[in-house]
């Protein structure tokens, strides 16, 4: 009775509503677009026959890296334990001096 719904509140509400289900839909195709990409990634994995030099990997590994957008290598170096410390230089220096020490079966899951 006090503060009555005007039009302009219902349009932001409605406007509030379709921004949050759009922000969902973003959010799902993310997580199916990083499913994807994992799976595509074992398959790949598990479809090489020969066994790989360690400098080959890391050859691999580097440049598949450098490839991908912060929020992925941030994902990647968390799945293997990393954490990136303040004064560091970021979490992608930190993967890379990783990666150099690595061994062989991590660079191959990597």
């Amino acid at each position: 009775m006090h503060h009555p719904k005007t039009k302009e509140r219902a349009q932001d509400e409605a406007e509030r509503a379709r921004s949050k289900a759009e922000q969902e839909k973003q959010r799902r195709e993310e997580a199916i677009a990083n499913l994807t990409g994992l799976r595509v990634l074992s398959a790949i994995g598990s479809a090489v026959p020969v066994r790989l030099l360690k400098r080959d990997l890391l050859f691999v590994v580097e440049k598949l890296v450098s490839t991908l957008d912060d929020s992925r290598v941030e994902m990647l170096a968390r799945q293997h334990g990393i954490r990136q410390k303040r004064d560091d230089g970021g979490v992608r220096k930190t993967l890379a001096a990783f990666l150099r020490r690595a061994e062989e079966g991590t660079l191959s899951r990597l």
